[in-house]
């Protein structure tokens, strides 16, 4: 409750992984910077905006040097010529260690993945990285 008073302050670097675990497209394990940005910035805009504290949008420089920075992730180009941007999958632990988890697979097209739920080997990280949903 001190937190929504604002009575607690966190690093700006945990707010924003909470609120891109919040904005996140469901089902989507790429998400170019421009579209998370905007998303951010239009969800948040007394953080991420003009109107917060910074007194500008977020910028790629910005949230690509908090996320390095704080959890070691990195943009990137799957496709050549295509937008940069970030993997779902490299959230996922970071997502983890703060408290939020994603929920257990239970869609067809996970399914026929070939991976087994159950395993509890390091792949299996990766894997539900896909059916992690917001």
């Amino acid at each position: 409750m001190d937190k929504e008073d604002g009575l607690i302050h966190e690093k700006p670097a945990v707010v924003l992984l909470r609120h891109i675990y919040e904005v996140w497209p469901a089902g989507t394990p790429f998400a170019p910077t421009s579209d998370l940005i905007d998303m951010l910035v239009i969800s948040h805009p007394n953080v991420w905006g003009k109107e917060g504290p910074i007194g500008r949008d977020l910028t790629a420089k910005r949230l690509g040097g908090m996320l390095a920075r704080s959890y070691k992730i990195h943009s990137d180009q799957p496709d050549r010529g295509g937008p940069r941007g970030y993997h779902r999958s490299a959230f996922v632990k970071p997502w983890i260690r703060m408290g939020v988890t994603p929920p257990p697979k239970s869609d067809a097209s996970d399914a026929s993945d070939g991976s087994d739920a159950d395993s509890s080997d390091s792949s299996d990280t990766s894997d539900s990285s896909d059916s992690l949903r917001v």
